[in-house]
């Protein structure tokens, strides 16, 4: 009869309930009681009718027990119904007695018992379908959780969290937080303590004990068996010891916490699974700490905690489950706490595994530090609170480790950086000396004159310049590199000209780029082309090819005496020295910037060309490159880091400019000091004079010892020289140290050299020649460099020291029996 029960043949049943209970309702006073009775079957039949349509989730055993329900409830309410249609008369004006006892004798109520039985049959089955409705709610809201746990899709549920023993045990915190995981997912947390041995059985089956294998938990997160509990298949809906997911076998239990090491202590083929570092499950699917010591297993999880295996999650709660699991296996005797002796130990035998280092005392401290009743004993609170303070320590340890090796990373970068910007600046600084020389050169009209220094234009002997000693030279002076008057000069005449050459030349193809690549080469121009236009506060007033009045200050106040004098009090010229080298350092990185736009080609010819000064090169006002360094290049240079120390620099200018009025009032209040530094070189002239009547006198000397030594006589004797080595020789070449040998000569007729020693300044021959000598002999030895022997003349190229001395001293300074030493600097001339 209910072969083929469908909701539609149980909504009629319940539409039929309806209709009888309108017609009780509206008939004689005699089926209102029957109406009530009608009434509680419709509402019963309805809250079936609700579930079905809501949940679709009868089995066909339950189908087939309401439609035998439904069936019976039909054949009541169709004899209710006969019993209505034989009894109408007696709710209208033309009933009869007979009709009234008719009723009386027939009676209603058999209908009304079979009424009530069905309603409380059709009760007690709705009962049994809600109860198994709430089961599979909350399986499929546990399955749920345990599947987006394993494909990341949730952080670690409060079940995963627990051990067996909160779980056991009740405890409130643990069933708390699985309440709020299942609230989450629509379950009622009213029905949860009715359900807690339903999810207990759960959590053993799947967390904490041995479970099917192979078992996709996405495929079965909505089935259910027949019954609607857990069932005999409940293993097979759910995550099993190895579930397989997207591709991905994730194991469930221990396999959730990643152990990758199995400490079995049985023998192999056993049959029996030992515990593992994460899942703490025996083979009874119940796990408890073993009946014995494993400390190899306390030991190794420990050492995984320390070495932050757990500690990826920003969960705090991570690291609780293997930290108790680790305590309840150590306390496998169950007394309920460790003796803080146990409890170092295995701690320290953890630390020896991991990388970061606690030293005996400072473990001491933290052991004992958590033993608050000061009793020796560690229960599982204190023992957590000791491994999260140990965990602590190896995060700031593995921090700072990290933290060091990002700094040994910046510190490589920041002097590649430093390696790369100091050759710009040095091949920058000789290229733009050399331009300033040649411009000088080119426009002697032009050439500056430092103080005291005057130009001659005599046409015999072409231009000649006098300087304040009163000596005459045919070059012209020579102003240092880092004065106010050479820096203000190669800004404003060799830096300046070549940024706004640049930026006219790449302009066409930096119009052409993404706006973001323009702008990298557009900025870092013009923040350096500013830096360079502030030098400007340090020209003279007549513009910067004259000798700056700061550079006069400074070398009026080297001529005159101004330290301790009143009537200098206040002489600035200790702070423009150290403004010099201020500003020197600042337009350096602006001349390794600008050497960095020029031609290739001439970078490559300026860095292989040790001087300048000797080569060809031949300086043109546009010798930038025609085009912009592709971008890879521009940041591989660092032009624009280099642009902003440079802008960084240049906020120093507003300081400097207050620095150089100051310096500037001070030289003009003070006209006396130029009075001073005349009269100083006054007198440095005369003592000049004094010097050169010395000189003369020293050489009549030695004339006529010269004389002397013509005229002395004596036997011939063997000399033996040795030239054993030389330290510190000057290096020619600015790129190659020289390849020197030793020239020894007695009375400029013998001569005898030393192998050369390639590439040092520092040679080592130790060769012994053999002169023959009498003791108005003299022995001459030079150093020349190997490589430039054609220069060899004194002041050359070739040419690095020489020393002479006379036999007759030998002689009489003699130390000892076998020979003489000598050892001292070697003079650049005779």
């Amino acid at each position: 009869m209910a072969f083929g029960f469908s909701v539609g043949d149980f909504l009629a049943v319940g539409q039929l309930a309806w209709t009888v209970y309108s017609k009780c309702k509206a008939s004689v006073a005699e089926f209102n009681n029957v109406s009530r009775d009608v009434r509680s079957m419709h509402i019963v039949l309805r809250a079936i009718e609700d579930y079905w349509t809501e949940n679709d989730k009868l089995s066909s055993i339950q189908r087939q027990d309401l439609g035998v329900l439904a069936e019976a409830c039909k054949e009541i309410l169709q004899q209710l119904t006969e019993l209505l249609e034989k009894h109408k008369s007696l709710g209208s004006q033309w009933k009869r007695p007979i009709d009234r006892m008719k009723w009386a004798a027939k009676g209603i109520a058999p209908i009304r018992d079979d009424l009530l039985k069905n309603t409380v049959y059709l009760s007690a089955f709705n009962t049994t379908i809600t109860n198994a409705s709430s089961h599979a709610t909350i399986l499929r809201a546990l399955n749920r959780i345990q599947w987006e746990f394993q494909t990341g899709r949730r952080a670690i549920p409060a079940f995963s969290r627990a051990t067996v023993q909160d779980i056991d045990n009740d405890d409130e915190d643990t069933w708390r937080d699985i309440t709020a995981d299942l609230e989450g997912l629509g379950v009622d947390p009213a029905s949860v303590p009715s359900h807690q041995n339903y999810i207990k059985r759960w959590l053993d089956e799947v967390v904490f004990g041995e479970s099917a294998e192979g078992v996709e938990v996405q495929d079965h997160l909505d089935d259910l068996d027949d019954s609607g509990s857990l069932g005999s298949q409940a293993p097979d809906l759910v995550a099993g010891a190895t579930t397989t997911i997207s591709g991905e076998a994730i194991g469930s239990g221990h396999d959730y916490w990643g152990a990758s090491e199995e400490l079995s202590r049985q023998e192999p083929g056993s049959g029996e699974r030992c515990p593992s570092a994460g899942s703490h499950r025996s083979k009874d699917s119940s796990w408890r700490p073993l009946s014995e010591p494993n400390p190899a297993y306390v030991q190794n999880l420990l050492s995984r905690l320390l070495n932050l295996e757990y500690s990826g999650s920003d969960d705090p709660n991570t690291m609780l489950v293997p930290i108790k699991r680790v305590y309840y296996q150590a306390d496998w005797t169950d007394r309920g706490y460790l003796y803080r002796t146990d409890v170092e130990y295995h701690c320290r035998s953890a630390i020896g595994k991991t990388e970061f280092s606690c030293d005996d005392q400072e473990l001491f401290e933290i052991v004992r530090s958590e033993d608050r009743n000061r009793d020796g004993k560690i229960d599982c609170i204190d023992f957590v609170e000791i491994i999260h303070r140990l965990v602590d320590l190896a995060k700031r340890a593995k921090e700072q480790k990290f933290q060091q090796l990002v700094d040994l990373a910046k510190r490589a970068k920041e002097q590649k950086f430093q390696q790369l910007v100091e050759d710009s600046n040095l091949q920058g600084a000789r290229l733009a000396i050399y331009e300033q020389r040649l411009l000088w050169s080119t426009r002697p009209d032009q050439t500056i004159l430092p103080w005291g220094w005057s130009r001659d234009d005599t046409p015999s002997y072409g231009v000649q310049y006098t300087s304040p000693l009163g000596l005459r030279s045919g070059s012209d002076p020579v102003i240092p590199t880092d004065s106010f008057t050479s820096l203000a000069f190669n800004a404003a005449r060799v830096c300046i000209p070549r940024i706004s050459q640049a930026q006219e030349k790449w302009g066409r193809y930096t119009a052409k780029m993404p706006k973001k690549f323009s702008n990298e080469y557009q900025e870092a121009l013009e923040l350096v082309l500013l830096a360079a236009s502030n030098f400007v506060i340090l020209e003279s007033s007549h513009g910067p090819t004259k000798f700056s009045d700061l550079d006069n200050l400074v070398a009026m106040a080297d001529l005159a005496v101004v330290d301790g004098s009143p009537e200098f009090e206040g002489c600035p010229v200790a702070i423009l020295r150290d403004l010099q080298h201020e500003c020197y350092n600042m337009l350096n990185a602006i001349e390794g910037f600008v050497f960095e736009l020029k031609d290739s080609e001439l970078k490559q010819f300026v860095r292989a060309s040790p001087s300048l000064s000797r080569s060809k090169y031949a300086i043109k006002q546009d010798d930038c490159s025609d085009s912009p360094p592709s971008i890879g290049e521009w940041w591989r240079l660092q032009m624009p880091v280099r642009a902003a120390r440079i802008n960084f620099e240049s906020r120093r200018w507003d300081m400097i400019q207050e620095t150089v009025s100051n310096c500037r009032a001070w030289y003009k209040s003070h006209s006396v000091l130029e009075l001073r530094a005349i009269e100083s070189l006054q007198h440095l002239k005369n003592a000049r004079h004094r010097l050169a009547l010395a000189g003369e006198r020293e050489m009549a000397v030695c004339n006529a010892e010269a004389a002397v030594r013509q005229g002395f006589k004596a036997e011939r004797a063997i000399l033996q020289v040795t030239a054993i080595a030389a330290d510190g020789l000057l290096k020619p070449d600015l790129f190659r140290p020289p390849d020197p040998l030793a020239v020894i000569t007695i009375d400029d007729h013998e001569s005898k050299r030393t192998e050369p020693d390639p590439k040092t300044q520092n040679p080592y021959w130790n060769e012994s020649f053999d002169f023959y000598i009498t003791k108005a002999s003299i022995l001459h030895i030079k150093v020349l460099d190997q490589r430039n022997l054609k220069r060899s003349e004194v002041g050359e190229k070739g040419f690095l020291g020489a020393l002479s001395l006379r036999i007759a001293d030998l002689i009489e300074l003699r130390t000892g029996e076998n020979g003489y030493y000598k050892e001292g600097e070697l003079p650049r001339s005779y």
